[in-house]
């Protein structure tokens, strides 16, 4: 069933993870999350930090 989400939102990130999927009447309500990974400067090899996590309504 989780495959299924991914596809019909078109989603080819194998870093995305479905955490919980509400259903409230007719509106289903799907969480995701990207599991975040070290990034580092190509300039000077410091590290990058991530800015926390944020939600997006689609309508």
């Amino acid at each position: 069933m989780i495959n299924d989400i991914m596809n019909f939102l078109n989603i080819e990130d194998k870093d995305i993870i479905i955490t919980k999927i509400l259903t409230d009447g007719n509106i289903k309500e799907v969480h995701l999350e990207k599991s975040l990974k070290a990034e580092y400067c190509p300039a000077c090899s410091s590290r990058m930090y991530s800015k926390g996590k944020y939600f997006r309504k689609i309508n």
